[in-house]
């Protein structure tokens, strides 16, 4: 599944008044050079540990829950949130329902425009980055620590370098 960030949408959806008229549906702006903006896609992963004792029937569940008609059942019953990887549920009325505009766009966004995983969805190094918060750890020194921008630039890029490393 694509994920979207559309959970506050999704939760307030049965409420006409907030989800019609109180929240709102804006593109990215362009890029200073004026073209424009790539959407930042993440992809919903299923794992299956090594060391289960239930493989089998969870790889049965998988298989079962992949299937076009029950994964679209699902993402419908879950209101929108999560958009399928499977082309045809696209054109799925749902998908393309005007009187849920967060979900019509969202997909429409997904279909026209220009797209690219997150980092971290091709390399398990920047997942552990961004879990560590090196950045944001970083900048907290240069304003409680008083180290330098420098100083802090260097040991982020360091830590990083050896989170890809390992």
């Amino acid at each position: 599944m694509f994920e979207v960030k559309l959970s506050i949408p999704c939760t307030v959806r049965q409420y006409p008044d907030p989800y019609h008229h109180k929240l709102g549906i804006l593109k990215f702006p362009n890029k200073p050079n004026g073209k424009p903006m790539r959407y930042l896609v993440t992809l919903r992963q299923a794992i299956l540990f090594a060391d289960s004792q239930q493989q089998k029937q969870a790889l049965n569940f998988l298989a079962y829950l992949m299937q076009s008609q029950v994964i679209g059942k699902y993402l419908k019953a879950a209101g929108g949130c999560n958009l399928p990887i499977i082309k045809t549920l696209w054109q799925d009325p749902f998908s393309q329902d005007p009187t849920a505009p967060h979900v019509s766009t969202a997909v429409k966004t997904l279909t026209e425009c220009s797209t690219r995983l997150f980092f971290c969805v091709q390399n398990l190094a920047y997942s552990v980055v961004l879990e560590e918060n090196i950045w944001a750890t970083d900048i907290n020194r240069i304003i409680v620590d008083k180290i330098s921008p420098e100083q802090a630039t260097n040991e982020a890029i360091k830590q990083t370098k050896q989170i890809f490393a390992q």
